[in-house]
């Protein structure tokens, strides 16, 4: 078998280098190899050089897709919020949701996973007794007036919820809601924190200056 060559046999072969090559070639490619390389060129002027848009023209392309793309997903979600709407003018419906946040006893806010929603109940009109307690962050709910009380009457689709009537917690009364997963109402006295689950009932506004996709979120007592 062939043998490695001893010493510096490596080395030789490289100065010798590729067959057929003159030696005044590989003075010149040794020169080349020792010259020191140019700096990398600065990006506006490698863009120009290539014949691509300048920095600053990179920057507005990026901003307008930007802002598209927000408003894209800024209409997208307007028109779910809508056609959501639409559907709880004329059926209010029970849910479980939870609770993102309580501030102070001014307010829970609540995320319904299975419609993807997100509102906010104001402590002022659930109809019952609040209290807050700093201390462990803890909003504490106890029984208040029970002909007050959102969701005691008449629900309409599978699961029950209700012992007939029309429920209350609105002036004039508040039109019979679905409940096909037959969400219990909650139990006072209870407290409430973070990620706590809650029956809710979702409606459209009944304001008349309210939009049709406004959205309101009562508790389920």
């Amino acid at each position: 078998p062939p043998q490695m060559p001893a010493g510096g046999g490596v080395h030789q072969d490289r100065e010798r280098g590729a067959p057929g090559q003159s030696s005044a070639d590989r003075r010149k490619q040794r020169r080349q190899h020792l010259q020191p390389k140019a700096p990398p060129q600065a990006p506006p002027t490698a863009l120009s050089s290539d014949g691509l848009p300048s920095q600053e023209e990179i920057s507005v392309i990026a901003a307008h897709c930007n802002d598209t793309k927000l408003s894209a997903k800024t209409v997208q979600d307007a028109c779910s919020k809508l056609h959501l709407g639409a559907l709880l003018r004329d059926q209010p419906v029970a849910a479980r949701g939870v609770v993102t946040s309580a501030n102070g006893g001014q307010w829970l806010d609540v995320y319904v996973p299975a419609f993807g929603h997100e509102g906010r109940i104001l402590t002022s009109d659930m109809p019952c007794t609040v209290a807050w307690n700093p201390q462990s962050r803890r909003l504490m709910l106890s029984v208040g007036s029970p002909t007050r009380r959102f969701g005691l009457g008449r629900s309409s689709g599978g699961g029950g919820g209700g012992q007939g009537g029309t429920p209350g917690g609105a002036p004039g009364g508040t039109p019979p809601f679905s409940n096909p997963l037959g969400v219990q109402p909650l139990a006072l006295p209870v407290q409430l924190r973070t990620l706590d689950s809650v029956p809710v009932v979702l409606c459209h506004n009944a304001d008349p200056a309210a939009r049709l996709g406004d959205i309101k979120l009562h508790l389920l007592l």
